[in-house]
């Protein structure tokens, strides 16, 4: 089986559980799930009336997560660049979609905002996911040689990881850090190898 069409499965049927098992059955979720089940088994849908917006966003999603999972090194389309002339189409549409959701979160069905809540590309708010994969580089440095990114090393990746450690202290230290941050960098400090609490099954989000 391609690993593509098996993880967009397994999203799916996930989703799908998780979407049943926490709200109220509704017609969108249940158009939009018959959606998503077609796209990622590659199947006629199952609904009887009107799928076309449904048919789209699940092939925009699809397509929004195989980019993420072929691209090198892997990152989900580029929303702010730059050279936006740099970026492919593929990924121009991919990040216009992203945006798209979190603007209009409010209009998309409960099985939408679960499947997006499991995506491994999509993050509702992609600057705070930035930040938290930067703690988690410093968190996975440490696990490797047992002491925090040392500003002094030869080692580039190690200097860019102090730089930016030592400039979420002294932001903290002046008060401006925001506190979530902050209350994150201080549980890293506490235990610098330890990972936070797992996130549920069914994914966190809008």
């Amino acid at each position: 089986m391609d690993d593509a069409r098996h993880d967009a499965k397994e999203l799916h049927e996930r989703a799908a559980t998780c979407w049943r098992a926490s709200t109220p059955t509704d017609t969108e979720s249940e158009r939009d799930d018959a959606a998503g089940w077609a796209v990622a088994f590659d199947a006629p849908i199952a609904w009887d009336g009107s799928t076309s917006l449904a048919m789209n966003w699940a092939r925009s999603l699809d397509a929004y997560e195989t980019f993420w999972r072929t691209s090198l090194p892997r990152h989900a389309p580029r929303e702010n660049t730059r050279i936006r002339s740099s970026l492919s189409q593929a990924e121009r549409n991919g990040g216009e979609w992203a945006r798209y959701q979190r603007r209009f979160h409010n209009r998309l069905s409960e099985f939408q905002k679960i499947r997006l809540n499991l995506s491994p590309a999509f993050q509702w708010n992609p600057v705070e996911a930035a930040w938290m994969a930067h703690l988690d580089e410093c968190r996975l440095h440490y696990a490797a040689v047992q002491r925090l990114p040392f500003l002094n090393g030869s080692d580039p990746v190690e200097l860019h990881l102090a730089r930016w450690l030592n400039y979420q202290l002294r932001q903290k230290r002046s008060g401006q850090l925001a506190p979530a941050r902050a209350a994150a960098l201080d549980r890293f400090l506490r235990a610098p190898g330890e990972k936070g609490a797992p996130a549920n099954g069914c994914g966190s989000g809008e």
